[in-house]
């Protein structure tokens, strides 16, 4: 039997339609398992590299939950001892109003309102709490947080009941120096919590790129590849037509010999 023989314009449609053609057996493929690529050793070496991925943004979820509950910790501690700076503001009106009179009925009285926002301060301290961890009571309790495998801090617990703070109705300046304890330690755990904050955001970012990254390994994007898909057969649509009107033209040109 002869060859076949073919015309350089016809070869060349030819081979862009063979082209296209195993481009869209390839994204078809893709479409149907899912898998960036067919070939067996190329997937195990991603299914590995994704694993690797996977795993390590596993171990970060765990970390990132335990910054998590730190923040909670700590942000619980600093509502207490915003409350509190609002008590002392009463009790100073309270310490003012007893220091410039000298009826022992009226003093009786103040020193009775004065106890009663002073077992508030007491609630507050003790009441601040999450989940076990008391920063702000009579006996704080310290916080460390781990940030990374590396890496933790500890926020210091801040006495901050009554009797930490020396209140006494008798000298509205020691009220004054309370509100200047509490706000030290407000900063001091503030600034501990905003790490703790920057580091949970982090963490969290970390986590997506992993995540992300180990899906782009293995996981084709569904959209994208149908519209390759669609692409690559309107494009051997076109070629085929080519091919066609090639060996056609290739036809009328021999009918004239």
């Amino acid at each position: 039997m002869a060859d076949v023989q073919l015309t350089a314009a016809v070869r060349t449609q030819l081979d862009s339609v063979q082209a296209i053609q195993r481009v869209y057996d390839r994204k078809s493929e893709e479409l149907a398992s899912y898998r960036k690529d067919s070939d067996e050793k190329n997937q195990r070496i991603a299914d590995y590299v994704a694993r690797q991925l996977s795993d390590r943004a596993s171990d970060l979820l765990v970390i990132k939950d335990t910054i998590s509950q730190g923040a909670s910790k700590s942000l619980v501690a600093q509502s207490g001892l915003h409350s509190i700076d609002q008590t002392l503001d009463q009790l100073k009106s309270l310490a003012l109003q007893y220091e410039n009179t000298s009826d022992p009925t009226a003093q009786a009285k103040l020193q009775t309102q004065f106890n009663v926002l002073a077992q508030q301060v007491d609630n507050f301290a003790r009441d601040s709490s999450y989940g076990g961890t008391q920063l702000i009571s009579g006996q704080p309790d310290n916080l460390t947080i781990p940030l990374s495998d590396k890496s933790s801090i500890t926020i210091k617990g801040q006495a901050s009941d009554a009797a930490s703070l020396n209140l006494d109705i008798t000298s509205a300046r020691s009220i004054d120096l309370a509100k200047q304890q509490i706000r030290a330690a407000e900063q001091s755990i503030g600034t501990d919590a905003a790490t703790v904050q920057i580091r949970e955001n982090f963490t969290d970012d970390l986590v997506n790129k992993l995540e992300e990254g180990a899906a782009k390994l293995v996981d084709v994007d569904l959209n994208q590849v149908a519209a390759e898909s669609v692409s690559a057969s309107t494009r051997s649509q076109l070629a085929t037509a080519a091919l066609a009107l090639s060996v056609k033209s290739d036809r009328s040109i021999l009918q004239l010999f």
